[in-house]
């Protein structure tokens, strides 16, 4: 099965930034969401993003989900701030 033919398929971009520079490293996941749609419309992509600017960028390419796991840990700790204080 090939990104072509899957009937209803989840592309995830999880991969780790080892040697590009962000800049150049978030422009790589744009083309690669750009690429995955162009080849099936169908398909989902589910992405991370280091900051806001670069979650933008990918949901304009494509992708379905940007995760900024930055901001994910913040809204736990305000939950979990909120849950456990007593005022």
């Amino acid at each position: 099965m090939t990104i072509r033919t899957a009937p209803s398929s989840v592309l995830i971009f999880f991969l780790r930034r080892l040697w590009l520079p962000v800049l150049l490293f978030a422009a790589f996941i744009v083309l690669c969401a750009v690429t995955a749609k162009a080849m099936n419309p169908k398909l989902r992509i589910i992405t991370r993003a280091g900051q806001q600017r670069y979650a933008q960028a990918m949901r304009n390419s494509g992708a379905d989900e940007v995760i900024i796991p930055e901001h994910e840990g913040g809204l736990m700790v305000g939950r979990m701030i909120e849950k456990y204080s007593v005022v």
